[in-house]
Formats: C-alpha cells, structure tokens, sequence
C-alpha cells in the first residue's frame, strides 16, 4: 500500500510558519553554546543551543536545543526560564532573567 501526500501538503510543510519566528541568538548564546536544562526531563543531560523560537501569534517562546543522555542525542524545546548557563552556580538565575554578555 503507497501513501501519497498531496503536493499542496509537502509545499507546506517544507515553509516555515510565518507567525514563527526564529533567532540563531539569544541571551548571549550561539548555536552549540552548552546550556544547563532545569527540567526534571531533562535530569543528568547535556544540550547545546540551537535556537530561539516566539510565535508572534500568541507571544509564546521556547528554546531549541540538542542533546540528551550518552548515545541519544535529539533535538528538544524548553521553556526560556529553564536554560541556564552551564557554568552558573547552582539556584542562580536562567538565562532568560540574567543573559551573557555577548563578547566580540
């Protein structure tokens, strides 16, 4: 049995939406900057950034990251309150309430 898929449905997929919007930067990070995931999904995984996503439709925003546990790296989004910088103390603030300077 085939499974035919229109091309109006394969064009659509293909373009990005336009109430998406995404930034390769964001709080100071670039993509594959290591993140810390606060997140008890994300417990005892390592992630790297990927981008910043915001949905202009009805303001909401999640950061794309990829990673995981050893040997099951995916990509997966969390909400901007759960990122921090890898290198900050434990308790400290997100990335989303205090980002990194950028430097040059």
């Amino acid at each position: 049995m085939s499974c035919s898929v229109s091309v109006s449905a394969r064009r659509n997929k293909a373009m990005p939406a336009s109430h998406l919007v995404r930034s390769d930067h964001w709080a100071g990070l670039r993509p594959g900057d290591e993140v810390s995931v606060k997140s008890r999904s994300a417990k005892g995984s390592f992630f790297r950034f990927i981008a910043h996503v915001k949905n202009t439709n009805n303001d909401d925003e999640w950061i794309e990251v990829v990673g995981g546990s050893a040997g099951k790296e995916q990509v997966r989004s969390f909400r901007p309150e759960e990122i921090f910088d890898p290198r900050a103390k434990e308790g400290g603030l997100s990335l989303a309430e205090a980002p990194r300077l950028p430097f040059a």
